[in-house]
């Protein structure tokens, strides 16, 4: 998935703008990682038992959505490619 995300938005840049294309993808992917559990731990003790359920929830919930929204996309009929040629 990595790779093939890469293989998507890089043809997008011009000739002088990969460097920061990126960067702004390793960037909003480290942040979309780290930033809540940052601000998790910024929680009183007794309150970050909940915010981790609670954070650990949202991961489980994209993560589930994010799995039907790949399987309604992709048809039956639909022919894969290879991936490396």
């Amino acid at each position: 998935m990595f790779s093939g995300t890469l293989r998507t938005i890089l043809p997008l840049a011009t000739a002088d703008e990969p460097a920061g294309l990126l960067s702004a993808f390793y960037l909003e992917g480290y942040l979309a990682f780290s930033l809540p559990a940052v601000l998790t731990g910024f929680w009183p003790y007794r309150r970050s038992a909940i915010a981790a359920d609670v954070y650990g929830a949202a991961v489980i919930l994209m993560a589930v959505s994010s799995l039907i929204a790949i399987r309604l996309t992709r048809g039956s009929s639909v022919e894969r490619a290879p991936a490396f040629s």
